[in-house]
């Protein structure tokens, strides 16, 4: 035992320090693919610098990490490489969400087999370019703002790009021994290491009644993550919108002011009258064209005095109109400024307005124009195209997507990797030995419960107690098991031989009921059967010898009676008390009785053959049967019964047999039993007999 118990633990120390080794080679693959991005990305650009040539290879070791260490290791490196980038090109940390969907698809494939059979790896080129080229031909055009060179001119050089890469991915895995890729694959088993049969047979065997616990807890922390994702992302999209338009407000009022300082603040009403062709007109209207192509981000820059009937122009760079920009020309107020105008007719200042005119939608900043006194005599406008807003908004956004869908798909892999190792694979692992426990025979309960133990499930928390009160019941149950299985035996044992004892009738009959004292008054049949001669018999035959002979005369004799529905009351001597009609009820006692004795007439014939043929002396038997009223029942004590019947009728019988050595007969038969019988039995009238013990004669049939 003691032996057994050290190769368990060392069996437990074995796996325990293959996975540590385990670990260590999934960090140094890691840090090889992340090199190997580096170094062929580095390799890349240089071939792209000096020969125009669009490759990137910098999802080499991504696929590498993935195809040989599984999910967690092949979005590790994405994700790795992405943030190295960063440093250099921020925009690059963007590209995240489509590094982490090479890992994932990476992963998939390559545990189904596309890296290592020829015929499939056309197949994971092209959805590898397929991610590359979509996202990587999206990406561009939105967080650089630059149109992309053309979604089939990336794609086709995406194609280029991950052939050479799973190519290269295809070399290094079919370099590696199976053996070594087995200790690169990421693991982290709290238990003995299942085998690839054993998860296959998890596979195969364990079914759900809806939905496994695995799919369950994907969907809940997908739900939460995408709903926390979108959470995060609008409200960062609306605190950017709002950082967005005032930096932007901020920016047109700074251009109102430069417009300001250029205008003669005294001088508005000689503007208007002007009429646009005065010298000092003409000098302003050019200083304000400067400011406002220096001002790309500003469209339309326009000065209004404002009145009751709407704002005259006092200049206007707004309109390509030349009549719509004449001093003194009035324009209706826009429905968007509405609540403004009181404000404005006073000479107040208003927040920057967003409005949808024919000129499109706009952000409008308003600065009052102030004379010497401090009343304002007019207003600079600046409008600003909110399709410039909107195009960094969706920038802002597109980004926010593709960093968080990159971090949700990490997370999603994550979880599940440690809800697999810590919760799945030891719940189906017992699950397994608990189906193989049920189905197979009691041969192999020792064997599945030693399986039970060497799963050694350690994660730590509540799988582990459970996995430790799951063995101990089994261990108790299989003790339990033992004790049934034993005292099954040991019944069935004392069954059979009560069985012996008593008849298996009556044996079934006090089994059945509560065996008290007393008994019911029954009609029955009752037989005696004796050997003649018997003292003769034994003088000449040793005591083991006569023993022998008893037992086969009682086993031939016992036949007819037991098959006609007769029990064996008692052995007595050399006789046979045989009692037809209990422990139950029978309407056809009597010519059982009959049958049973006619079968042991037949039955003796056959024995004296044999002993015949032995050299052994011949038996005779002389058999009574009588039929009445007995109690039938157990008759003892409390510690000690015995089923019997009691009556005159037993006595009678008794006393017939004995008459047969008169009358010389092997048979007699009383009247009361001759009565029930059927009319086709032939009986022969013997004698009309006085009984000892009786004052009335019998008549006797044979």
């Amino acid at each position: 035992m003691f032996f057994a118990f050290s190769q368990e633990v060392d069996m437990v120390d074995d796996y325990r320090s293959e996975i540590r080794r385990n670990h260590r080679n999934v960090v140094l693959l890691c840090i090889a693919s992340v090199l190997i991005n580096v170094v062929f990305a580095r390799m890349a650009q240089f071939l792209s610098q000096h020969s125009g040539m669009q490759l990137w290879f910098d999802t080499i070791g991504t696929i590498l990490a993935a195809a040989l260490g599984g999910y967690l290791p092949g979005i590790f490196v994405g994700l790795v490489t992405n943030f190295m980038k960063g440093f250099m090109d921020f925009a690059s940390i963007y590209y995240s969400a489509m590094n982490v969907l090479i890992a994932a698809t990476s992963a998939l494939l390559a545990n189904h087999g596309f890296l290592t059979k020829k015929w499939k790896i056309p197949f994971f080129i092209l959805v590898m370019a397929f991610i590359g080229g979509v996202i990587g031909g999206i990406l561009p055009s939105i967080v650089n703002s630059i149109p992309s060179a053309g979604f089939l001119h990336d794609l086709l050089w995406d194609l280029a790009d991950k052939t050479i890469s799973v190519l290269l991915v295809v070399t290094i895995v079919r370099a590696i021994p199976p053996a070594t890729r087995e200790t690169l694959r990421f693991n982290g088993w709290k238990q003995t290491p299942l085998t690839k049969n054993d998860l296959e047979e998890i596979k195969k065997t364990i079914q759900c009644r809806s939905v496994f616990l695995r799919s369950k807890i994907i969907f809940i922390l997908a739900a939460a993550l995408v709903t926390l994702a979108v959470t995060a992302s609008t409200i960062s999209f609306i605190l950017y919108r709002n950082a967005l338009l005032d930096e932007y407000s901020e920016f047109a009022r700074e251009v109102t002011i430069a417009v300001s300082e250029v205008l003669d603040h005294e001088k508005i009403d000689e503007y208007i009258s002007s009429k646009g062709k005065d010298q000092l007109y003409l000098e302003v209207m050019h200083k304000l064209e400067d400011i406002k192509t220096s001002s790309h981000t500003v469209k339309f820059i326009y000065i209004y005095k404002i009145e009751e009937d709407g704002g005259h122009v006092v200049f206007d760079l707004h309109s390509n109109n030349e009549s719509d920009s004449i001093p003194g020309k009035l324009v209706k107020f826009d429905p968007a400024f509405e609540p403004y105008i009181p404000t404005l007719l006073e000479g107040g200042e208003i927040e920057p307005v967003i409005s949808d005119s024919a000129f499109g939608e706009l952000l409008s900043v308003y600065t009052p124009v102030k004379n010497s006194a401090g009343k304002t005599v007019s207003y600079i406008g600046a409008d600003i195209p909110m399709s410039m807003i909107v195009g960094k908004e969706l920038n802002f956004l597109t980004q926010m997507v593709f960093l968080f869908l990159g971090f949700v798909i990490l997370i999603i892999a994550i979880v599940v990797w440690f809800v697999d190792y810590n919760v799945v694979f030891p719940i189906n692992s017992m699950t397994m030995r608990t189906s193989e426990f049920a189905y197979s025979g009691n041969n192999a309960l020792e064997e599945n419960i030693e399986k039970i133990r060497r799963l050694d499930i350690h994660t730590g928390d509540e799988v582990e107690n459970l996995y430790k009160a799951f063995t101990k019941m089994t261990e108790d149950t299989m003790g339990y098991v033992d004790k049934i299985v034993s005292s099954a035996e040991h019944i069935a044992q004392i069954h059979s031989t009560f069985g012996k004892v008593v008849s298996p009738q009556v044996r079934d009959f006090l089994l059945s009921d509560n065996p008290d004292l007393g008994g019911q008054d029954l009609d029955v049949t009752v037989m005696f059967c004796d050997i003649r001669g018997f003292t003769t018999l034994s003088e000449k035959l040793e005591p083991k010898e006569i023993v022998l002979l008893l037992n086969r005369y009682f086993t031939r004799l016992e036949k007819p009676i037991v098959e006609n529905g007769g029990i064996i009351n008692k052995y007595i001597g050399d006789a046979i008390m045989a009692v037809f009609g209990v422990p139950l009820k029978s309407e056809t006692h009597a010519y059982d009785a009959w049958k049973a004795a006619q079968g042991m007439r037949a039955q003796l014939a056959d024995l004296n053959e044999e002993l015949k043929s032995e050299g052994q002396p011949e038996i005779r038997f002389g058999i009574g049967l009588c039929s009445g009223t007995v109690l039938a029942g157990n008759i003892g004590t409390s510690n000690r019964l015995e089923y019997t019947v009691i009556g005159d009728t037993v006595n009678t019988a008794s006393r017939i047999e004995s008459l047969c050595k008169t009358y010389k007969t092997d048979l007699l038969i009383s009247e009361q039993t001759k009565s029930l019988l059927p009319d086709d039995v032939s009986l022969t009238f013997i004698a009309e007999s006085e009984i000892r013990g009786k004052e009335k004669r019998i008549k006797l049939y044979s």
